[in-house]
């Protein structure tokens, strides 16, 4: 199932091409337990190795090369593989992720219990959460709201878009006041452009270099640099950084620090006192 962005016929992880990647996935989801996939396709990829095979064609294209015929036996079996079983939708066509005892229950439980609504901010002596689905910024194609698998909703920024989140007066003190910042992520990328991370003061217009929503703003009030963790596509947290609010504050606004074509999952932020 999708949940990062673009689909895997569009997506790498290193060397190897998506398509390579969801063809295993599927073979090893059909088999009854990973001994099995070993016995049927690891064996044929060690004689590869042995032979001193290349696996290039496999791993890029993931088409077949004439001149490794035990890697191609290999891809051969993984395709014949995936096609057992198969898990139909009630009108007769197939799914896009393989049928498993394990995953479907879970995907129907989500769509079931998915919030209707956005969530709210959790104020206490300890600080305070927002939760990433709590922007004021209207949802788009570079703005995405979306189901969160571990409970509630999550964020999809994408390349260039920038999303803000308001501040209450209950929350912040009458004069200046440092806070830890944390924002919960998660990203797919071992080197990732870090989140910018803007304090506007109220009263104060957004002003932009270029086109809105295509270049940065101009720094309408203090900017932070938050550095992105690389969490391999699971939850994690940023370094904390110190910030400085108070009342006078009406939003705050996160974007990349450049124009990257790879998007970050936001599930909240955290602001606790120093």
């Amino acid at each position: 199932m999708i949940c990062l962005g673009a689909d895997f016929d569009k997506s790498w992880w290193e060397d190897r091409c998506g398509d390579d990647f969801k063809l295993e996935t599927m073979v090893r989801d059909r088999l009854p337990s990973s001994t099995s996939y070993v016995q049927q396709v690891m064996r044929l990829e060690w004689f590869a190795k042995y032979q001193k095979e290349s696996n290039k064609t496999i791993l890029k294209p993931c088409t077949y090369d004439p001149n490794a015929p035990w890697y191609a036996l290999s891809l051969v079996q993984r395709r014949r593989l995936s096609k057992l079983d198969k898990f139909k939708k009630s009108n007769g066509g197939e799914t896009h992720y393989p049928y498993s005892t394990r995953t479907i229950p879970k995907i129907l439980h989500m769509k079931a219990k998915a919030p209707k609504t956005k969530g709210l901010a959790i104020f206490c002596s300890d600080g305070v959460c927002i939760p990433g689905d709590a922007t004021v910024t209207a949802a788009s194609n570079k703005v995405l709201i979306m189901t969160s698998f571990s409970g509630g909703r999550q964020l999809f920024l994408g390349a260039d878009a920038v999303v803000d989140f308001a501040l209450e007066d209950r929350w912040l003190p009458p004069v200046q006041r440092r806070y830890r910042l944390i924002v919960k992520v998660a990203t797919a990328h071992a080197k990732d452009a870090a989140l910018i991370l803007t304090v506007i003061p109220k009263g104060r217009s957004v002003e932009w270099m270029g086109k809105k929503n295509t270049g940065m703003r101009q720094e309408v009030g203090d900017c932070y640099r938050v550095p992105l963790p690389y969490t391999k596509g699971l939850w994690g947290e940023t370094q904390s950084i110190d910030i400085t609010l108070s009342k006078e504050h009406a939003m705050i606004s996160l974007q990349r620090e450049w124009n990257q074509k790879f998007g970050v999952a936001i599930k909240e932020i955290r602001l606790e006192p120093c």
